[in-house]
């Protein structure tokens, strides 16, 4: 990310097959390319094999590990430059300001509510490709 290339490279965490398919669907048209997890774990393996994800989406609500814990381990690994700094992205059905400011302490980058549109995932992508823009 820090070094000019715009987004198109998108991890997608979620334990939920329909989601990862709408997401990927939302990022493809979006012009990125997603690659999905269907647990907290392989998200993880995903990001240490790949290591340059532009973005990564991760679900809260995930059934091995926490997506709270899936961002603070995503951070460390950019702290420790074994994968590249990037946006991380909590997705939930739990919209309530705890939670928001809850996944800010943890160190993701925003916060998208369940249910999401094709528009606000297209907003997504174009908020963080201008701010690489910068």
């Amino acid at each position: 990310m820090c070094d000019g290339r715009l987004i198109t490279s998108v991890l997608v965490i979620d334990d939920n097959l329909e989601i990862l398919q709408l997401l990927a669907r939302c990022l493809d048209r979006a012009n990125c390319h997603p690659t999905c997890a269907a647990s907290a774990l392989e998200g993880i393996q995903i990001a240490k094999k790949v290591k340059s994800f532009d973005l990564y989406l991760v679900d809260l609500d995930l059934p091995d590990v926490s997506g709270l814990h899936v961002g603070l381990s995503l951070r460390h690994l950019m702290k420790h430059e074994k994968v590249l700094t990037s946006p991380i992205i909590a997705v939930t059905a739990q919209s309530d300001d705890v939670t928001r400011k809850c996944v800010i302490r943890y160190g993701f980058s925003a916060f998208l509510g369940k249910p999401f549109t094709e528009r606000q995932i297209s907003n997504l992508v174009q908020h963080y490709r201008e701010g690489q823009r910068q």
